[in-house]
């Protein structure tokens, strides 16, 4: 018997180039999130260290104008992480989308490699049996034939 030809390969090899690209994508998108994050933490933690300095500095005699200054700079940091949502959820739906994109060229290309596993296994099956016919036909022919004594 001929060996097992999946009759649909090259659309496999299309699904999973498919799903390559889209996991591509999908990495794209995740260091663009990642990025934005980095930018965000930053942000976040000069925020913290202006508390800090603040509450290292109220233990001494605090001039007006650097308190000033400080919370300026604190109003500014928090108005600049608030500017910053809009991107974040922009970014987040861009990384679900692309996930989603992912998840549906994967299932793709499984549900043609299932295709292939089950004529995979059915080839494998019929030749089995062909091999099984063929032994049994010899086995008859043995037994039929008039043995020489």
């Amino acid at each position: 018997m001929k060996r097992f030809e999946f009759n649909l390969q090259s659309v496999r090899d299309l699904r999973d180039s498919e799903e390559g690209r889209a996991r591509a994508v999908y990495a794209k998108a995740m260091r663009l999130l990642e990025a934005f994050n980095v930018r965000r933490r930053e942000i976040e933690q000069a925020v913290e260290d202006n508390l800090g300095e603040s509450l290292r500095e109220c233990s001494k005699t605090m001039r007006s104008d650097w308190l000033t200054r400080q919370r300026e700079l604190l109003a500014a940091l928090k108005d600049r992480l608030l500017s910053m949502e809009p991107e974040g959820l922009e970014l987040k739906k861009l990384v679900d989308g692309k996930w989603k994109n992912l998840v549906a060229a994967r299932q793709k290309r499984e549900a043609l490699d299932k295709l292939r596993d089950k004529q995979q296994q059915s080839h494998n099956h019929q030749a089995e049996r062909n091999e099984q016919l063929t032994m049994d036909e010899m086995a008859s022919l043995r037994a039929s034939s008039p043995r020489m004594t």
